[in-house]
């Protein structure tokens, strides 16, 4: 049985190219992938490597890219939007608030073009806080870090807190009026990666109303990731109360090719879906993990 699908994160704008598109099968992200679903919603993600080259210039392919590579995607702005008959439907992501380069008129500027999503950090320290990766001395949210949260908020923009140092973790859930998402993150209490949330941050992204979703890159999951790896993941969340707060954000396209066993592109997703029944979940809690706890969270967020 293929269940609708809400992905809260891959990387495939960053594959795509005049000869690549959604139609090429060179990617994990495609179009005869997602429409093996009955609904697939997924957001996209303009990956910024802020050291690499201009940061204006990478924003500007990977928008145009979005643009004009989706368009069979319904593109979601609004709560409306996600309610929208369209079986397809596509949010565009940030991810790096270093693209605001400390300037907080700018991110009016990226919710105006589209976005809807941003990763604070990715895994270089940016003018809003440090990161799992690098911990700056003083560290945790900046001042500005704190006011883009607010900001955020205000407009309408899911605060993603993967790649945030924990101390930049707990000065988001502290600030934020939204519910917050670790849109590609795992359970450190089953991998102890610090790109993972603890039970206690779980908890916290919980009272917010937000949730995790599962990421599928293997160093993130544990030693020899199979889909059962993902699937511990998972049930370590429900564990916790977690039926509401946990969905998808599989990374696809954004692990160099390297997935769990018996997992390969977007059309395999049913696989995690039928090990979890295989798990004894329910087929209520399945959906609620495919699709309807990530759309209701972006519903509590979206303007109207």
């Amino acid at each position: 049985m293929n269940r609708p699908v809400f992905d809260a994160h891959c990387d495939t704008l960053g594959l795509l190219s005049d000869g690549i598109d959604l139609n090429s099968q060179q990617t994990e992200v495609t179009l005869s992938g997602v429409r093996q679903y009955p609904k697939w919603t997924q957001v996209f993600a303009i990956w910024l490597e802020a050291e690499a080259m201009d940061i204006d210039k990478q924003y500007r392919a990977l928008y145009e890219r979005y643009i004009q590579k989706t368009t069979e995607f319904h593109s979601v702005l609004t709560k409306r939007d996600l309610q929208a008959t369209s079986p397809l439907k596509s949010i565009l992501g940030v991810e790096g608030g270093d693209i605001l380069k400390g300037d907080i008129s700018r991110l009016q500027t990226l919710f105006d073009q589209g976005v809807r999503l941003m990763t604070l950090t990715w895994n270089t320290p940016n003018e809003l806080g440090d990161t799992n990766k690098t911990v700056r001395s003083p560290s945790g949210l900046s001042p500005f870090g704190k006011e883009v949260v607010r900001h955020m908020n205000r407009l309408g923009m899911a605060v993603d807190v993967s790649h945030l140092s924990d101390r930049g973790f707990w000065d988001t859930i502290r600030v934020t009026t939204k519910p917050v998402l670790a849109s590609h993150s795992n359970a450190r209490g089953v991998c102890q990666h610090p790109r993972n949330v603890t039970d206690a941050m779980f908890l916290a992204i919980k009272r917010t109303g937000g949730g995790v979703g599962i990421n599928l890159y293997p160093p993130f999951l544990g030693e020899a990731a199979d889909i059962q790896t993902a699937i511990a993941h998972i049930l370590h969340f429900l564990s916790l109360g977690g039926e509401d707060h946990v969905g998808l954000g599989m990374d696809l396209d954004g692990t160099g090719g390297r997935l769990p066993g018996g997992f390969s592109t977007c059309k395999d997703t049913k696989a995690l879906f039928d090990a979890l029944q295989q798990a004894g979940v329910s087929e209520e809690i399945i959906t609620k993990i495919a699709y309807t706890n990530m759309e209701r969270m972006f519903a509590k967020i979206l303007p109207a």
